[in-house]
């Protein structure tokens, strides 16, 4: 008499779990299959006990199993074992496990990817306004220029005050120099507070010129004591003050500029591809756990599509793919992470162009 070998009986002691579960989720349509599946396993199973296995009846065991299998996938002994059995040692599943770590996770990504982003943007925008500035507070420095110019030929000395000049021109551009003036002292110390409301970890801050500082030499920023230059010696090294001070600024716009492209254009879409395909795997697994389709194989296949969808949150916001598209570059890196597979479908085709 044939005797089953151990996969056969590990089979037949498992039956039971799936037919239970079966039982509990099958269709309307589908019962009378499920009933005869059920049927001929059971008649397995006593042919078994009563040591009357046969290969015809081992013939019939395996098409039943394939039966009851085909009626309740994608649901296994793995997914249900994985589903309902807790870890070693543990008060929860594998699936519980997974949700909780993919949520903090989830969590983490989504304050740094959204804190990021509102980093980049209002540094950018603090760049434009003070480019702006900076070229408003050059034409009334170039304007203070002629004027000062005008005053000097009319033979006005270095420590005269051109205030109380008596010729008619100097008095004119005396007048200009005082509209002026004001005006640009105000821009710089705009400028000073633009400059320094960028974050610290994309550039160091400018501090202000104490006492017996140079602001050449120490690296600061001179602010004015709220009066106006009376002679053409305090004109001039208010002026050349204004102009060192806005190079800086200039270099200072364009080195913050420089890093907040490159979080904007690496960091940002890799972390925004990332949030998206742990939203696609969080939402993948809350179905899985509905429908007890978790299996012991899921978490790696999650890893797997996280690192791909931080691959094409990377391709979609770095190499510029749908640059034409009016959707931020933030969505649509999120776009690729969550839905990773239109994303790599154009890769094959564009692979497949060169062979």
């Amino acid at each position: 008499m044939a005797k089953p070998d151990k996969i056969v009986l590990d089979t037949i002691d498992n039956c039971s779990l799936l037919l239970k579960y079966g039982a509990e989720t099958i269709a309307e349509k589908d019962k009378g299959n499920f009933a005869t599946a059920a049927s001929q396993i059971e008649q397995c199973r006593e042919a078994n006990i009563n040591d009357a296995w046969t290969a015809a009846i081992a013939g019939q065991f395996w098409s039943a199993y394939n039966s009851l299998c085909t009626l309740i996938s994608p649901v296994n002994m793995d997914t249900l074992t994985a589903s309902r059995a807790p870890l070693p040692n543990k008060a929860y599943t594998l699936p519980q496990r997974s949700v909780s770590r993919y949520s903090v996770f989830f969590l983490v990504l989504l304050i740094v990817s959204v804190s990021l982003s509102f980093v980049t943007t209002a540094v950018t925008s603090i760049n434009d306004e003070t480019s702006k500035i900076v070229a408003a507070a050059n034409t009334t420095a170039d304007d203070a220029e002629s004027s000062l110019s005008t005053i000097r030929l009319k033979g006005v000395a270095d420590g005269d005050r051109f205030t109380m000049a008596n010729d008619g021109d100097v008095q004119r551009e005396s007048k200009s120099l005082i509209t002026a003036l004001p005006k640009l002292y105000a821009d710089a110390d705009k400028l000073f507070v633009k400059t320094n409301s960028v974050p610290k970890f994309i550039l160091d801050s400018y501090q202000k010129c104490d006492d017996g500082h140079d602001p050449e030499r120490d690296n600061c920023y001179r602010m004015g004591g709220g009066g106006i230059a009376q002679t053409p010696q305090d004109v001039r090294a208010n002026l050349d003050d204004y102009r060192y001070f806005a190079r800086r600024v200039t270099d200072r716009i364009e080195i913050s500029q420089s890093r907040i492209n490159v979080i904007k254009a690496t960091l940002l879409p890799l972390l925004f591809g990332m949030t998206g395909s742990v939203a696609y795997v969080i939402r993948m697994m809350s179905e899985q756990i509905r429908t007890s389709s978790f299996s012991s194989s899921s978490p790696i296949r999650n890893f797997a599509r996280v690192m791909l969808g931080a691959l094409a949150g990377v391709a979609v916001g770095f190499t510029g793919l749908l640059t034409s598209s009016a959707i931020s570059g933030a969505a649509l890196s999120f776009i690729a992470g969550y839905a990773i597979e239109p994303v790599f479908a154009t890769f094959d085709k564009v692979a497949a162009s060169f062979k």
